[in-house]
C-alpha cells in the first residue's frame, strides 16, 4: 500500500486521535487497531459556492474544529479521558495527529473571516487586514506550541511542502531549489524549529520503495530527528507484514 505522511503518522502508539483536515480518504496504517483510533473528520469545505462565481466562508466548521482541538488539548494536559462537546468519549490519547495542517491554516482564515461577516481578506480595511494576518499567524503558532509542548503524548503535524521562490534583481521570480513545510507564512520554518522531529515522507522511484527522509540537505534543510544520531538519512518504510512498523523504525519501540 501507499505509505505517505498520514499512513506513517497512524502507525504510531494508540489510543490515537486523528483530526482529519485533508480532503480525500484517510489512509490508516494496516496494522493499527481500528478500535484504538478516533477519527474526527473535517473534510467538509469551509467555503461554499455563491452566485456569479463567488464564494463565502462558513462559520460552523471552524467553531467545531476549534472546540475539538481545545477539548483534546485539555484531555492531554489534565491526564483525563477525552470528552467532546457532542458527547463522544475516548481514552487519553498516546498520539494525536493533526492531519493536513496546510488546510487547517486556510480553515482558520475562513473561520475568522466568517466571524467578522466578511467573504474575503480583501474586504477588510487595509489597517485591519495587516492585523488580521498577524493575529492569524500568532494563533496558529500558539496552537503548534501548545501541542508540541505535551510530553505525555506524541503529536504529529502533517503538511504539504512547497518550492521556495524569490525575486531576483531583475524583478523576475525564480525557484531556489529549497522546499519548505506549507504551514503558513513565517510559521513554515518556526514550526520545524519548535517540534522535536521534522521528517519528509517520500517515494524512491529508483529503488521503488517508500522512504522517510530524516536528515537535512540543500533541499530540505529543516529535517532532523532528535537523539537518533545513527539513524540513516533515508529509512525504508514499506509495509512488511510481521515486521516493525514505520513509526518504530524511526523512533524505536515504546516511543
Amino acid at each position: 500500500p501507499k505509505l505517505g505522511k498520514t499512513t506513517f503518522a497512524t502507525s504510531g502508539p494508540t489510543p490515537m486521535v486523528v483530526v482529519a483536515c485533508d480532503l480525500g480518504k484517510l489512509s490508516i496504517y494496516p496494522d493499527t487497531p481500528r478500535d484504538q483510533i478516533l477519527v474526527l473528520p473535517y473534510q467538509e469545505l469551509t467555503r461554499e459556492m455563491g452566485d456569479l462565481g463567488t464564494s463565502n466562508p462558513k462559520r460552523d466548521v471552524f467553531t467545531k474544529l476549534m472546540r475539538d482541538l481545545s477539548d483534546i488539548a485539555r484531555s492531554i494536559k489534565n491526564g483525563e479521558a477525552l470528552k467532546l462537546e457532542d458527547g463522544t468519549e475516548f481514552p487519553i490519547p498516546k498520539t494525536v495527529v493533526l492531519d493536513g495542517f496546510t488546510r487547517l491554516n486556510s480553515m482558520m482564515v475562513d473561520g475568522k473571516l466568517a466571524l467578522q461577516n466578511k467573504a474575503y481578506t480583501e474586504d477588510l480595511d487595509k489597517g485591519v487586514r495587516f492585523n488580521f494576518w498577524g493575529k492569524r499567524a500568532t494563533d496558529i503558532y500558539t496552537m503548534i506550541q501548545q501541542y508540541a509542548s505535551f510530553k505525555a503524548c506524541n503529536v504529529v503535524i502533517t503538511s504539504w511542502v512547497y518550492s521556495e521562490t524569490k525575486t531576483g534583481p531583475d524583478g523576475q521570480s525564480f525557484e531556489t531549489g529549497r522546499w519548505l513545510p506549507d504551514i503558513g507564512g513565517k510559521n513554515n520554518l518556526r514550526t520545524a524549529g519548535v517540534v522535536a522531529n521534522s521528517l519528509l515522507c517520500d517515494y524512491d522511484s529508483i529503488n521503488k520503495r517508500y522512504i522517510v527522509r530524516t536528515k537535512p540537505d540543500t533541499r530540505y534543510d529543516w529535517l532532523g530527528v532528535r537523539d537518533r544520531f545513527n539513524l540513516a538519512s533515508e529509512v525504508n518504510v514499506d509495509y512488511i507484514p510481521g515486521q516493525l512498523g514505520p513509526w518504530e523504525r524511526i523512533f524505536g519501540k515504546g516511543k
